[in-house]
């Protein structure tokens, strides 16, 4: 019975732990100098929410699995004067 309720709970946060590797994986993918454009592009192919700041930041959000549970995973590009990207990091706190 154990044995069962533990699969079921496993099975129930499966979802969540993909979307947050497909994220780190896509984050990681990134490569710094390219256009930002691109990475939206592609953000917006997978599925990703793209918000961009004033600040030269840029918010890739994955998508909400639940109605319940906001989405906080997601990739923080900084964005450099000439729209290439500085930097890409994973959070899991956006």
């Amino acid at each position: 019975m154990a044995l069962l309720m533990l699969g079921g709970v496993a099975l129930g946060f499966l979802p969540y732990y993909a979307v947050s590797r497909a994220m780190q994986s896509f984050c990681a993918s990134l490569s710094v100098g390219s256009p930002v454009a691109q990475a939206q592009t592609q953000a917006i192919a997978r599925g990703y929410e793209v918000v961009t700041g004033s600040d030269g930041r840029v918010l890739l959000k994955a998508p909400q699995l639940a109605p319940q549970v906001p989405s906080k995973r997601g990739c923080e590009l900084r964005v450099g004067p000439t729209g290439t990207l500085i930097s890409a990091s994973y959070s899991n706190s956006l």
